[in-house]
Formats: structure tokens, sequence, C-alpha cells
């Protein structure tokens, strides 16, 4: 039969290119990366996140197949190690961004702060032992985790990563990660910082924060839903308020990043264009 190398029936869709990408550079190198996947605490690898029908450990094992890799379960041999932000009770929460406006409760509050102060010890051990190290946030579907994304700013852990994902899908964001930072190797410190950067002010800033915040100002409006699935005459009006919650946000979060513009070229806010 065909092995898994070779074909394969998989979750997801996002992510494909750029495992294509990465196991096109594998090949073509003669190159074999060791890659090593560790969880948070809890139901971990067996978590079975939104958008998905499959275990978040078997999805990633099939990732690191496709994009030429090979699991190592000791991270100190591994060439990249990726860490995964789960829920220590094995759910993912969409609260980001919707319409109308979800919020959570205190006990929620209490649960995820606890869930990323367990993370981002993880992320901090395994940069400190000088591993290559990436993450793959799928605590919450349609953008970062807040709480982890404080720690690991609070941390400075945030431009010591290799990689990083926190996709609308779990499997988005996992198999972005792992394929960038199996090439991180190949890439120069400042291309790395400039992904890193990308995708902070795409999922951190902009859909975990600004596009949530802009939500529920367009919630007091009669065709808030129509607004926001097609802009139409009041897309300068959002864009323009959008990038004024994106400058204050980086200068309170990320101070390393000095300027960039956004804009919503398919003209809707479910994703976002971010010009440096």
């Amino acid at each position: 039969g065909v092995g898994k190398d070779k074909a394969q029936s998989h979750v997801g869709i996002d992510e494909y290119a750029m495992l294509l990408l990465t196991r096109a550079v594998n090949d073509l190198s003669g190159t074999l990366p060791l890659v090593n996947v560790q969880f948070n605490r809890g139901v971990g690898g067996k978590t079975i996140p939104d958008y998905s029908d499959e275990p978040i450990a078997d999805s990633i094992r099939d990732e690191i197949l496709i994009a030429g890799g090979y699991f190592v379960n000791n991270p100190a041999r591994a060439d990249f190690v990726l860490l995964v932000n789960t829920a220590s009770n094995g759910e993912t929460c969409e609260k980001h961004n919707s319409l109308p406006p979800q919020t959570l409760t205190k006990g929620e509050q209490k649960f995820f702060r606890r869930n990323a102060k367990r993370f981002s010890s993880l992320v901090e051990e395994a940069v400190n032992k000088n591993f290559l190290v990436g993450v793959a946030d799928i605590t919450f579907a349609n953008g970062s985790d807040n709480f982890l994304m404080t720690q690991l700013r609070d941390k400075d852990l945030l431009f010591k990563l290799q990689a990083y994902g926190g996709w609308n899908t779990a499997t988005n964001s996992s198999g972005f990660a792992l394929g960038t930072g199996i090439l991180a190797k190949k890439m120069s410190r400042k291309s790395i910082d400039r992904l890193l950067a990308y995708r902070y002010l795409d999922d951190w800033a902009y859909q975990a924060n600004v596009r949530t915040q802009i939500a529920e100002e367009l919630s007091t409006r009669p065709n808030a839903l129509q607004i926001y699935l097609h802009l139409g005459e009041h897309e300068s009006e959002i864009v323009k308020r959008e990038n004024e919650l994106m400058q204050s946000f980086v200068k309170e979060n990320l101070l390393q990043i000095k300027s960039f513009t956004l804009s919503n070229p398919w003209h809707r806010m479910f994703e976002c264009r971010i010009d440096f």
C-alpha cells in the first residue's frame, strides 16, 4: 500500500501550502528534520479541537510527515520542538470576535489564566534549554490565547520563539507553526522575527482583540451582522478604527514593531492584510 509519507486524507486546508513548501525545501536539500511535540498538561494531545474530528496529536504527527520530517520523543535530539497550547479539559474555546459579543465568566478567566501560566512555564523551560521552539496556540479558535500571550510578553519570550501560529483552526495553527519552525534553521533571525511579528499582529492583536472590539462596537447597530460580513460603504470608517486600535495595542504589547498598516482586502472582517 501507499504510506502516509506519500498520500494522506488529512483534516485542515490552509496549512497545506506551508507544509508542502517545507517538504519541497527538505527534499531539495536532502534534509530530514527531527521534530519533538509537547502539549500542555491535562488532556493534551487527545484534545479533539473545533473544526476537527480527530485528536490533535494525530493531526500533528501527520503534518510532520507531510512536511518531510520525523517525530522523536526526546526534545534534546530534535531540530525543532513544537509546543502545543491545549486547555487542560480538552476543549477549545470560541469566544473571540463573535457577533453578538461573548465574554468569559470570572471562572473561565481563572481557568484560562492558570492554564496559560502552566504552558508559559513549559515554553520558558524549553527556551532556556536552548531548544528551537515554536508554539501552536490552539486553546482558542479564531485567534490567540490572550492569557498566554501576555505571559509570553511579560517573560520576554515572544521573540525568542522560532515560530508561532494562532490561526482560526487548530490544524491551521499547528501546520503553519510546524512548517515555519522547521524552516527557521534556514532563515535569518531578522526574517524569523518579521514572520513572528506578522502572526502576532494578525492572530493576537487583530483576531483576538481588535476584531473582537469592533464586533462589540458594531453590535449596537441594527445592521451589524451585514456590515461585519461585508464592510461595503462602511469600510473606510471601520479600517480607520481598526488601525487606531491596532496602534494602541502595539504600543502596549509589541514595542518591537515600529510601523505597519492594516486593511481588509476581501472587504470583510474575517481576515486582514498587514503591510510593514
